[in-house]
């Protein structure tokens, strides 16, 4: 199938075989390859999908079954034991037993992820699964 594109690739137009293309498309067009087609949709796409809002909260529930689920639920307890200062210590783990929820930019989540390794798109994965648990 013959794909077709304007001149600012702001539209891909795409044609059944044996359609004669200056019967029905627009004056300038240029053939285009499949991939390259393929590049604009994608383009065209994203472009007109609104951007999801971050997910900034979740609620301890969700958060432990989304490291659960990611397989670092169990790797929790050794980046809390590993803090040096005892009182630094003890504040993460009460905020990790008695917390109701997990805000994403808390020191205590932004030492957490540090502690596991995590990147800034790792710990946005992680709320976006948790915030669907």
């Amino acid at each position: 199938m013959p794909h077709y594109k304007n001149q600012d690739s702001s539209v891909l137009y795409w044609l059944d075989e044996g359609d004669d293309p200056l019967q029905w498309l627009p004056e300038g067009v240029q053939e285009v390859t499949n991939e390259e087609a393929d590049v604009i949709r994608s383009a065209i796409f994203a472009a007109s999908t609104p951007a999801k809002p971050p997910v900034t909260s979740v609620t301890m529930r969700q958060a432990r079954l989304a490291l659960l689920q990611a397989g670092l639920l169990s790797s929790i307890s050794a980046a809390l034991q590993a803090i040096p200062d005892e009182m630094q210590k003890q504040a993460a783990l009460i905020e990790w037993e008695f917390a109701s929820t997990v805000d994403r930019s808390s020191p205590f989540t932004q030492s957490l992820a540090s502690a596991l390794g995590l990147t800034e798109a790792d710990l946005d994965g992680l709320f976006q699964a948790a915030s669907k648990l």
